[in-house]
């Protein structure tokens, strides 16, 4: 049965949001909430409004963009560290998302100082 604070996606969100970096980490939320692939996807777009892997893809972006803020380590380094695949998916992911590719963002950041 559906219910809006279905515990298996609550409990799925959560181990998204402590485990978005790990490349697995959508396989095994869904593995663990004990339902189907197509079915988890459902229950999860039911319960918390978004696809599982547009969820993930928030949070890499998100820490992402603390990251770009807050260190001055490459992009290619900070797309690694946030789980991304590679530096274009990122680039193309991020700018989608923010509105600006991770390059201008991070010389926002730099002219704010």
């Amino acid at each position: 049965n559906y219910s809006k604070r279905d515990i298996r996606m609550t409990d799925a969100r959560d181990y998204m949001d402590n485990h978005f970096r790990e490349d697995d980490c959508l396989e095994k939320s869904a593995e663990a909430s004990g339902v189907t692939r197509r079915r988890f996807n459902d229950l999860f777009k039911k319960s918390v409004g978004t696809t599982p892997n547009r969820y993930i893809v928030r949070l890499r972006t998100e820490y992402a963009k603390q990251l770009l803020a807050a260190t001055t380590l490459s992009v290619s380094k900070i797309s690694e560290m946030c789980g991304f695949a590679d530096i274009y998916y990122f680039s193309k992911t991020f700018k989608k998302l923010c509105g600006i590719s991770p390059n201008k963002f991070v010389q926002d950041e730099l002219d704010k100082m």
